[in-house]
């Protein structure tokens, strides 16, 4: 079982340039993962076209594992596509990470090439404000040093999309994460309960 709180925050400094800044926390309950993490992660954006989107950034997080305080430093890209099926709400995003992890292994850290796909539908419950969300993401490991396995993790997820205002957004989701932890050769599977907060501020001009 685990539960995470996500803040995300993005501003439209010009009708092609946005900056994002998230914040967020995890608490899972396996002996095999870390049983807490906090990150914060800021990045860049630029609209190439109505729907389609690139941004770059950088992200740190702090880990706690059995007694031992890890940190994790992510530089990544992403591309976003978004459109429209009739009424349903379609997205796409590939996220590849750059991450340099202090792990307790040896006192030794570790870098690895981290590759995410993302898969988004939202299905109108109501008029304008209520939503279904169906979805996919799944983490492949590229660049491989110290043994690090190619599957990272899959997460299957469902949950509610509630759009507050034209700036706010609330969303609950639950996900069914099959994860392979680093150094192991056995699967963990959890059940994440995750509320995100969406504040995106559009540019007047």
């Amino acid at each position: 079982f685990a539960y995470g709180q996500h803040l995300s925050i993005q501003k439209e400094v010009s009708p092609k340039i946005s900056v994002l800044v998230e914040l967020g926390d995890r608490y899972q309950y396996d002996s095999q993962l870390t049983p807490f993490q906090k990150f914060v992660r800021a990045g860049v954006g630029l609209k190439l076209r109505q729907s389609h989107v690139t941004m770059a950034g950088y992200a740190y997080f702090f880990n706690y594992t059995k007694n031992i305080f890890g940190s994790e430093h992510r530089y990544w890209m992403q591309y976003a596509f978004s459109g429209n099926i009739k009424t349903v709400k379609v997205s796409f995003r590939y996220r590849p990470e750059c991450r340099w992890l202090d792990f307790e292994r040896n006192s030794s850290s570790m870098f690895n090439i981290r590759n995410r796909v993302l898969f988004l539908a939202a299905f109108p419950l109501t008029r304008n404000k209520l939503s279904c969300l169906v979805g996919n993401e799944i983490f492949i490991n590229t660049f491989l040093i110290n043994e690090i396995n190619h599957f990272d993790q899959n997460r299957l997820m469902i949950g509610l999309d509630y759009v507050y205002s034209n700036n706010l957004t609330f969303s609950i989701l639950y996900q069914y994460m099959i994860v392979r932890p680093v150094y192991s050769q056995t699967y963990v599977v959890l059940h994440p309960i995750l509320l995100v907060v969406r504040f995106n501020f559009k540019n007047k001009n």
